[in-house]
């Protein structure tokens, strides 16, 4: 299963209870079927956000919309999941440690915090 389609699915108000890697969607009831929104996700599935794809999807949700602020959440989940297991296997230390520490000695273990996470951010950015 194609755990960020479903999501980014699920995320716009699509009734599904599964995607493959193919985007072969398993509707949870096919009487609410929004086969041309679940048109338009898996277009704009793995696009730039200025793509035609996604600006068609931002268009068809609405740009105010909550299904397409949902929409863009669900593009971070990834990024953010990474994020958050690199934060915390390279980075809390840093910080506890700084704590333990005072003056000119705390300031620097901060800074070398900040840059390691500024260092992340820079590798893990999030999709446009």
């Amino acid at each position: 299963m194609d755990t960020t389609l479903h999501s980014k699915l699920v995320a716009c108000g699509c009734n599904i209870t599964g995607v493959d890697s193919n985007g072969n969607v398993s509707w949870a009831e096919k009487a609410t079927v929004k086969e041309d929104l679940v048109k338009s996700v898996i277009a704009a599935h793995d696009t730039m956000l200025s793509c035609a794809e996604s600006v068609a999807l931002r268009e068809h949700l609405g740009a105010e919309s909550a299904e397409w602020a949902a929409y863009l959440e669900a593009r971070k989940q990834p990024v953010a999941a990474e994020r958050a297991r690199r934060y915390a296997a390279e980075t809390d230390s840093l910080f506890m440690k700084a704590w333990e520490l005072d003056g000119a000695e705390r300031d620097a273990a901060l800074a070398a915090w900040k840059a390691a996470k500024g260092k992340i951010r820079e590798e893990l950015p999030y999709p446009e």
